[in-house]
Order: structure tokens, then sequence, then C-alpha cells
């Protein structure tokens, strides 16, 4: 009898040892993962000053004006600057402090004359706080200083056709500020 005692211990040991981790309760692993946002503030855009070319004459065969970031005019061949208001284009960005926002403009725009309406020039090769480049090939990226930063300047070139019709010619340019 007692070895079947014995048996009965050792075949009830084995099968114990044999179910033991499943009888055992299970011991899962858990660790909490942070989720955090941050929403920032939309980047903002704000025109402060138009580029004006002021007056021009042109010879017979057009050319080009070029207004830089400091508002200096450089006629080309062919064309006078006469006077009247010559500045630089201004803008305002609002964005985060201390982060980078990108500015771009397009490749040209069209300007027309104010009375007829038919004539039109080109404005091309923008250009902002005196970066080498275009805004359309190579953005400016600023640094944002403050959430305001005031006193951004705009530059372009003007193209005055062969026998451009004399007129008020007006238009704009639509810049478009975006985070980095």
């Amino acid at each position: 009898m007692k070895s079947d005692s014995i048996k009965k211990v050792v075949l009830g040991s084995a099968a114990l040892a044999a179910a033991g981790p499943l009888a055992m309760p299970a011991r899962a692993a858990t660790d909490a993962v942070p989720i955090e946002a941050i929403i920032l503030a939309p980047v903002q855009i704000t025109q402060t000053q138009s580029l004006n070319f002021g007056s021009l004459t042109e010879a017979g065969a057009g050319g080009t004006a070029t207004v830089d970031n400091t508002g200096a005019i450089t006629p080309g061949a062919g064309i006078t600057s006469i006077g009247g208001t010559i500045q630089a284009g201004g803008f305002t960005l609002k964005a985060t402090a201390a982060l980078k926002v990108t500015v771009t403009a397009p490749t040209k725009v069209s300007i027309t004359e104010t009375v007829g309406g038919v004539a039109k020039m080109v404005v091309d090769k923008f250009t902002a706080e005196g970066k080498a480049g275009t805004l359309n090939a190579t953005p400016l990226v600023h640094t944002m200083v403050a959430a305001t930063d005031t006193g951004l300047d705009l530059g372009g070139r003007l193209t005055i056709g062969a026998a451009q019709l004399a007129g008020t010619y007006q238009g704009s340019v639509v810049l478009t500020a975006n985070y980095q």
C-alpha cells in the first residue's frame, strides 16, 4: 500500500508540476504612455506698406525697374525714374515666438492700368529682407523673435513693355506664410 501511496503522490506531483504554470495567475506588465499635443497659434501675414515703383518713363524699347528691400529703385536701360512715391512693400508676421516661418511668393503677377483695364505689366523676382534669391525659388525663412515681428520688407522687379500705355497700374501679390 505504501507503494501505491508513493505512486499516487508521485503521479499527483507530476500532474501539479505539469499544470503548475497553468494554475498560477498571470502577471501582465503594464505602464502608462503619456500623450501630448501642442496647438500653435496660426501664422498670420499682414500687409503694412505697398510696393511702389514711383513714376517712370521708357524710351520706346521697354525695360525693367527694380525696387529693393530698402526702397531704392534701380531703373534698367531705357527706363528713367522720375520720382514720386518709391518704396519697398512691407508686411508683419504673427506666429509663435522662436519658431521658423517660411514666406513665399508666386513667380510673377500682373498689374493692370486702372482706367482702361486692358494694358498690363509684370512684376516678378520678389525678394524679402535683403535675402539673396527670389521668394518663389527660395522662400524667406524667418525665425520669429516675438509673437509679432514687424518691419519685414518686400522688393520686386517691374517689366515695362515697349511703348507701354501711360497710366496708373495696380495689382497685388499674395504672400504665403507657414511654419517650417
